[in-house]
């Protein structure tokens, strides 16, 4: 049975022609949003191509929402620097942060059992943000500072993301206390090619595309984020209630509701 992310993003050219045909004109927020966070999902889960070379270990991690949740706090903390660089803190509060990180949240909350997975999302972001502000410091010139960002980045996501290949639970780390995790090559090998993967394949469509969203609701000056009681409605997949997106169906699963 493959991650319920996983299958999430194979319904990702079904929402977002659902979307375009329901609004032809870009006007709408919320089915904007909807394309949005879908893009995000199919970028860092689409990036699995390492996996996919080796025969069988490729279905485990297909089947690991835990690996898909490291992977993906990675992939958030990457988007979330695009948008400090760029200077988008009002799209940052309310769009990144408002919106796409608690459907993120949400979205592996129904398919693991982790009581503190806001925690343990938070704990993570603030890792990668940790090594990000001691770049700043370190003696020399750019391309010195870039070296030791990325290092550090690298090395923490791969720790992650082993603890997760071998069934270790999430949890919020006290880093400065984390030993090093050793495991065999060939796991080591899939996830380093997963960090290139992500790094320079995947992230340049993702910032293509929050910045045609952002193009859009500057053009039509959608950008009301004002909390509304939204209408759930029961999915019978998912067996519990959901607020439907805006062509319809559930965020989970994709079934209309």
């Amino acid at each position: 049975m493959k991650s319920k992310v996983v299958e999430y993003s194979f319904g990702h050219k079904k929402r977002v022609k659902s979307a375009i045909r329901k609004d032809p004109t870009n006007s709408n927020i919320n089915s904007l949003i909807d394309i949005l966070f879908s893009t995000f999902i199919v970028c860092f889960v689409g990036s699995r191509t390492a996996s996919d070379s080796l025969k069988g270990l490729g279905e485990d991690i297909e089947k690991n929402d835990a690996y898909y949740f490291e992977l993906g706090c990675y992939f958030f903390y990457l988007i979330d620097v695009w948008h400090v660089d760029n200077g988008y803190e009002f799209y940052r509060n309310s769009i990144l942060y408002g919106t796409i990180a608690n459907r993120f949240l949400q979205l592996f909350r129904n398919s693991m059992r982790c009581a503190d997975l806001e925690d343990v999302f938070h704990n993570r972001i603030g890792l990668y943000f940790k090594y990000l502000r001691e770049s700043f410091n370190v003696d020399g010139d750019a391309e010195a500072k870039s070296r030791y960002l990325i290092g550090r980045e690298r090395f923490y996501f791969e720790q992650l993301a082993l603890r997760a290949l071998d069934g270790v639970p999430l949890e919020v780390i006290d880093f400065d206390k984390m030993p090093v995790y050793l495991v065999g090559i060939s796991k080591t090998w899939v996830v380093e090619t997963q960090h290139a993967s992500v790094t320079s394949a995947m992230l340049p469509p993702l910032k293509n595309a929050f910045q045609y969203i952002y193009d859009q609701l500057a053009k039509n000056k959608t950008a009301n984020f004002d909390e509304e009681e939204k209408e759930t409605k029961y999915c019978p997949n998912c067996k519990t209630e959901v607020a439907p997106t805006f062509h319809g169906l559930c965020p989970e699963c994709d079934l209309e509701l």
